[in-house]
């Protein structure tokens, strides 16, 4: 393992420039990178390019060995199961030597797709037939199955283009409509009109245009905008296909409005006004009713239902009394049933079907029942293969007695399964494949870790189990976390991630407050003015497993991926030699001046989520005590790669730059390394099968060779 090489790092010019706020002066010596047209810049990024290559070369052959092994683990000719969708079946295939899914649909009356000679496969989209690497936003079949929308990123910037095609001539129309956002497309119920959702210069979703097939998208007429700069603007159709609802929504506050798809041109009709702390999501129609979540008098949210023509809330009633015993995470509704995909307070998902008729509810079976660390999703998805429905709204067909979900674990690659709700019944309909992989030879389990505050915080700990013959001695550790946005560390399995644990590398994931893994508080204490809850988390986190011997300060590695880089950057800063390594994944590191600079992309709308320093001195100042990139002093830190993407339009390309030129200059081990990677990309990283392939094959050869488990303990 080399710590250094006789190559000299860049050393970024400093140019003083302050920002005065309300509060006070902000210094920033790299504001100057901002600029990705500047000469200076450019160049500067051309340094860290090639000295990050030349202090990495030392690292080909084992990045040449991990990429033998990661793709001697990917079936490269694989298939999704047909979704019967009217008179079609769909489904995606990926090809040996494609980057990208093909997807298609045979007649339902002519064939099944797995061979007969009679059925004629009609390619919908074929991503590889792009001249350029690219990002798919959304495939959404019109309801008379003539037409397709699609839409493509071809930047990263998640400034989706907007393209269709006629199903039945073969041809893309030529035009599209710029400026997208991804997933918010519906079209009316007579296939002449679509509903889309458009990005304002910062990249927020804030107006919804209806265009009608075939003409000038200049003569789109704008049906709504949202004008609050805190409120992004979504767009969802029901299962029964019937209503368009749209959503304008921030971390705390959300106004839902609905359209007859059959009436396209008639006004949209407000379903609930907003109300400051109150949310509205996963509205669903069913006969004469809405039936919508709502944390209106229920911090874990409430399902409940209202008459469509009587909305007033004197009208709403609560469907099932749960008592708060978990959290609703979304809904479909069925003629026979609602589909609840609900967390309970360990973390454990579940799927519960209410049966309209019987008022009576049933909890789906678990393909495993005793597994703690696992992810159940609706829909299907296998490794390079995105799946059908999930890029659409024609995921549920409201007739349908039969749900399609995955399951996996962090060592069982996910398999597809149908839940028969009527009888209450589950059936594998397929295992996926992964050449060379041995799931017995692998475990996970979850460990509770004390908090000092009472708490108990979950961490999940994936391992080879050779290890398991040993005694119990620190080993080499891959920590990851995020604690923001509520959101859950679903625990799926990774193919690539095989080439660490073989290694001897305990793969661990911190379930720590600001995820919300264990309902709604476990989320609200790691938020706004509670924000260093989720540091001392981790720090409480790292201290058991390096006191009970699973890991050492020096051979461990801290991963934090977009917002998971603050509680990484953070413990950096709050405890020297906290880790051996860190990887930092387009991570968000500068929150104070991020959040005082309103020109930036959805700055407004994270407010809710770090609070408002413009407006705030109480905020402005408690940013101040934890923000990674304003912390950085003269003591010893970690390795660290930073990995940054050029046309991020979440985290700034320059925010890691910055990061990384502050400190390499004060870290007091000079010899450490501190490196920028800059992907071509956007935030989620390089397209296509074999970009992903590559960033991950970069980013483990650093983690390995830091740790110093470069050699294979246990072979493939």
């Amino acid at each position: 393992m080399s710590d250094e090489t006789n190559c000299a790092a860049p050393v970024a010019v400093q140019k003083e420039s302050h920002v005065t706020t309300r509060h006070g002066v902000l210094s920033d010596e790299y504001a100057w990178m901002k600029n990705a047209n500047d000469p200076s810049v450019q160049r500067h990024l051309q340094l860290e390019h090639d000295y990050a290559t030349a202090v990495m070369h030392h690292t080909d052959s084992l990045q040449a060995q991990l990429h033998q092994e990661m793709t001697r683990r990917v079936a490269f000719d694989s298939l999704t199961s047909p979704w019967s969708i009217g008179s079609y079946k769909y489904y995606s295939r990926m090809d040996s030597g494609g980057d990208y899914p093909v997807f298609c649909r045979k007649r339902t009356s002519s064939a099944t797709v797995d061979g007969d000679a009679s059925a004629v496969e009609e390619i919908l989209l074929d991503l590889n037939d792009q001249s350029a690497s690219v990002s798919l936003g959304l495939l959404l079949v019109s309801p008379d199955a003539k037409q397709l929308a699609f839409s493509l990123d071809s930047y990263g910037d998640e400034r989706y283009k907007l393209y269709f095609k006629n199903l039945e001539t073969g041809k893309v129309y030529d035009y599209h409509i710029n400026d997208t956002a991804q997933y918010s497309v519906v079209w009316s119920a007579d296939s002449q009109y679509v509903f889309y959702v458009v990005v304002d210069d910062i990249s927020r979703p804030y107006s919804v245009c209806r265009h009608r097939l075939g003409s000038n998208p200049n003569e789109d007429v704008e049906v709504y905008r949202e004008n609050d700069g805190s409120m992004i603007v979504t767009l969802h159709q029901t299962t029964s296909k019937r209503y368009l609802m749209l959503t304008g929504t921030n971390q705390s506050t959300a106004e839902v409005w609905y359209l007859d798809t059959h009436t396209p041109l008639e006004p949209f009709q407000r379903f609930a006004e907003r109300s400051v702390g109150v949310e509205y999501w996963q509205v669903e129609h069913h006969g004469d009713y809405f039936y919508f979540l709502t944390n209106q008098n229920a911090r874990n949210f409430a399902l409940m239902r209202t008459p469509i023509h009587t909305l007033d809330p004197i009208h709403w009633e609560e469907v099932i009394s749960t008592a708060e015993t978990f959290k609703y995470e979304g809904m479909a509704a069925f003629a026979s049933h609602l589909l609840l995909f609900v967390r309970d307070f360990t973390g454990r998902q579940q799927i519960l079907a209410y049966s309209i008729e019987d008022k009576t509810l049933s909890t789906a079976p678990s393909p495993y029942p005793d597994e703690q660390c696992f992810h159940l999703w609706p829909g299907e998805v296998s490794d390079f293969v995105y799946e059908f429905p999930r890029r659409s709204h024609n995921m549920f067909q409201f007739n349908d007695t039969v749900l399609r979900f995955c399951f996996s674990t962090p060592v069982l690659p996910v398999s597809v399964y149908e839940y028969h709700f009527q009888s209450n019944q589950i059936v594998l309909l397929r295992d996926t494949v992964v050449p060379t992989y041995d799931a017995t030879r692998y475990s996970c389990q979850r460990l509770l870790v004390p908090s000092s505050d009472g708490k108990h915080i979950p961490v999940s700990l994936v391992y080879s189990n050779h290890i398991l013959s040993a005694p119990r001695t620190a080993r080499p550790m891959y920590l990851d976390a995020y604690g923001a946005y509520g959101s859950c560390t679903e625990l799926v399995f990774d193919s690539d991630l095989v080439c660490l644990l073989d290694r001897g590398v305990v793969c661990a994931y911190a379930h720590i407050r600001g995820d919300s893994d264990l309902g709604q508080e476990w989320y609200d204490q790691g938020k706004l003015l509670n924000k260093k809850r989720s540091f001392l988390d981790l720090l409480e986190v790292i201290d058991f497993l390096v006191v009970n011997s699973y890991t050492s300060n020096d051979l461990l590695c801290l991963v934090g991926r977009s917002a998971g880089g603050l509680p990484v950057g953070a413990v950096m800063n709050m405890r020297p030699g906290v880790a051996r390594a860190a990887v930092l994944e387009v991570p968000f590191l500068d929150v104070v001046n991020d959040m005082t600079d309103e020109r930036l992309p959805w700055v407004a709308f994270e407010w809710y989520e770090w609070g408002n320093p413009i407006e705030s001195k109480e905020v402005f100042d408690f940013m101040k005590t934890y923000c990674p990139y304003a912390n950085i002093s003269t003591h010893v830190y970690p390795d660290v790669l930073c990995i940054s993407a050029l046309h991020d339009s979440r985290v700034p390309f320059y925010e890691p730059a910055k990061y990384v030129a502050r400190l390499r200059r004060l870290r007091s081990n000079k010899n450490g390394l501190t490196l920028l990677q800059l992907l071509q990309g956007g935030h989620q990283g390089s397209a296509g099968r074999h970009g992903h392939l590559s960033d991950d094959v970069y980013k483990y050869a650093f983690v390995l060779d830091r740790l110093g488990a470069q050699s294979l303990k246990l072979q493939p």
